[in-house]
């Protein structure tokens, strides 16, 4: 039995983190696979694990642009499945296979959210979330098979479509044990100052539904009111949101006193940024999981969170939670947790507990014996 994983459109975020963990994690074989390959660019390839029943295929226009990645999903990949595979596992969501059986995952709500398709409205993402939409509900209709991550994106997905699906599964992503650290004594924030701040994170894809834009205008209101802090921003990004939030530095920030921006770098190095960090902020309004807010949890940080689904699914009790993405509501939330450190250690202590009912082998585990399920019922 032949495995095939479409990798297309898996270029960045939780996708590649899940994709390599569940590669790094899985035995196939105990699932009756021989072999598994997986067609993808080569940026995603070189960071896949070395097995011997993995068989990667580089294939070069995967680097290219999004139309390229596309025309080759649609017209090439499909007669290479048929070929090669037995059954196919696509991550992206979307397949245009017709002679294999396959099974998608749902890890992007914003397709299905038109509120969130709208609010790029003048924008060519605009056009292509409603391509996605297209897409994925085809896909999801003609799956023989679909995960979802969360009971949230379940629900969601469902009202939004009205689709009957054939075989569904919710299976969280898992967190690597490279997060963990125990939650450590909270610093005073007494003690701090501009040589030795309170640093605040942020890792997030900068984006319009990530609203970077209120909380850095809070992390400012806060160090005008006499607070040491500075807030870090960790992520790649969509480029007119950078842009947005550019110009916004510039006018609260110019000298960057107060904001730093990374983009991230490698997979394996986010870990050192929450090393660094006292306290985590999450502000997404849109989420399928939410892979860096069980991170910094992993991580021993307490967290400021956005009050919304999956965030609440995830974490429950074990953060504070702000309202509205409203610079004054962030703004308090942060404060009460920096002039808390009784409250910051309780929130760090159930958000670790919370963390630890996540871990790559479940998902692994889990995603093997329904992929078995669903060829069983072929």
């Amino acid at each position: 039995m032949r495995l095939g994983i479409d990798a297309s459109n898996v270029r960045s975020g939780g996708g590649v983190v899940h994709l390599v963990e569940l590669l790094k994690h899985m035995d196939p074989r105990a699932y009756g696979i021989d072999a598994v390959l997986v067609w993808g660019g080569d940026i995603l390839l070189s960071q896949l694990p070395k097995k011997n029943w993995l068989q990667l295929q580089f294939v070069p226009i995967l680097n290219r642009h999004v139309l390229y990645r596309s025309l080759w999903q649609g017209f090439k990949f499909p007669k290479l499945a048929e070929r090669q595979c037995d059954i196919l596992f696509v991550p992206g969501g979307i397949c245009y296979a017709q002679r294999v059986p396959y099974i998608v995952m749902c890890q992007n709500m914003l397709p299905f959210l038109w509120k969130e398709i709208f609010s790029y409205v003048g924008y060519f993402r605009f056009f292509r979330l409603l391509l996605l939409r297209y897409a994925q509900i085809r896909s999801f209709k003609k799956a023989s098979g679909i995960i979802f991550l969360t009971d949230y994106s379940l629900s969601a997905v469902q009202k939004s479509t009205h689709i009957t699906m054939n075989k569904f599964c919710v299976i969280p992503h898992g967190i690597s044990q490279d997060f963990y650290v125990e939650p450590r004594h909270q610093k005073s924030i007494k003690h701090c100052n501009a040589e030795n701040p309170f640093e605040l994170l942020y890792v997030s894809t900068i984006d319009f539904y990530k609203q970077q834009d209120p909380v850095v205008k809070a992390v400012v209101k806060l160090r005008k009111g006499g607070y040491p802090v500075i807030l870090r921003l960790v992520g790649a990004a969509y480029p007119p949101a950078l842009r947005r939030l550019q110009r916004l530095l510039n006018k609260l920030d110019p000298k960057s006193n107060i904001v730093l921006y990374e983009d991230g770098g490698h997979y394996p190095k986010i870990k050192d940024f929450y090393r660094r960090a006292d306290l985590f902020i999450f502000a997404s309004r849109c989420e399928t999981f939410g892979n860096t807010l069980l991170e910094a949890a992993a991580s021993g940080l307490p967290i400021v969170c956005l009050k919304g689904q999956p965030m609440q699914e995830l974490l429950q009790n074990a953060c504070e939670y702000f309202t509205v993405a409203d610079t004054d509501e962030i703004f308090c939330s942060i404060k009460k947790l920096l002039d808390d450190e009784s409250l910051r250690f309780q929130y760090a202590q159930k958000a670790y507990q919370r963390a630890k009912n996540y871990s790559w082998n479940k998902t692994a585990e889990k995603t093997g014996i329904f992929i078995d399920e669903v060829l069983r019922s072929l």
